[in-house]
C-alpha cells in the first residue's frame, strides 16, 4: 500500500472518531499545535522520525510532552502511530485531517505572499474579496517574500493572481524585449 494511500487513512479514521464523538475542533486544535511544534523545533521533528527510539522511551517521552496538554483521543492516536511505527508520517496525516476539516467548515486555504508584512486592514480587504468572489470562508497563510518588491500573490488552489511589482517589472521587460 503507497505512503499517501496510509496517511489518508489515518487522517480519515481519527477524523471520523474525532466528529463522531463531538471531539473535532478539539483534535484539529491538537494537530495543529503538534504541527507547529515539528515546524519550530527540529529536534521534536527528528524525534518523530527516528525509527531506533525504543517504543517503551518513545512512549514516556510522548506522555511527558503531551499527557495533559491534548486530548485523549489525539493521544491514542499519537500512541497508535508508534505501536504502528508510522510517527513519522504525523505531519502528512495531520495535513491532511485539516484539509478534511476545511472542506467540512466550508474554509478555503489561501496562500498571500506579500513583499514586506501587510497591514491587517490590507489583508482583511482580500480576503474579504476572496470571500465574496469565491463564496467560501477564507484562511489566509501569509508569507513574505523581499524579491516582490511591492505588491502581493495570491494562489487559491490551481489559481494564482499576481500583482507583484517584480512580476509587472518583468512583463514590462518581455513586452519591451519582444517590441
Amino acid at each position: 500500500m503507497g505512503t499517501s494511500k496510509v496517511i489518508k487513512r489515518y487522517a480519515r479514521a481519527l477524523f471520523n472518531l474525532a466528529r463522531e464523538t463531538d471531539h473535532l475542533e478539539t483534535v484539529q486544535r491538537d494537530l495543529h499545535g503538534i504541527q507547529s511544534l515539528l515546524a519550530e523545533t527540529p529536534l521534536f521533528a527528528n524525534f518523530m522520525e527516528y525509527p531506533l527510539i525504543p517504543t517503551e522511551q518513545r512512549i514516556r517521552i510522548l506522555r511527558e510532552l503531551f499527557g495533559k496538554k491534548i486530548h485523549q483521543i489525539t493521544f491514542n492516536f499519537l500512541l497508535l502511530l508508534e505501536e504502528k511505527r508510522r510517527l513519522g508520517l504525523l505531519s502528512s496525516i495531520a495535513d491532511f485531517f485539516e484539509n478534511l476539516y476545511y472542506q467540512l467548515k466550508g474554509i478555503l486555504k489561501v496562500q498571500i505572499t506579500v513583499a514586506a508584512s501587510f497591514p491587517d486592514a490590507q489583508i482583511a480587504s482580500i480576503r474579504d474579496k476572496l470571500k465574496s468572489l469565491l463564496n467560501k470562508n477564507i484562511e489566509p497563510v501569509i508569507a513574505e517574500n523581499p524579491a516582490f518588491i511591492g505588491g502581493f500573490k495570491v494562489k487559491v488552489a490551481d489559481m494564482i493572481y499576481d500583482t507583484s511589482l517584480s512580476t509587472q517589472l518583468e512583463t514590462f521587460r518581455q513586452k519591451l524585449i519582444s517590441a
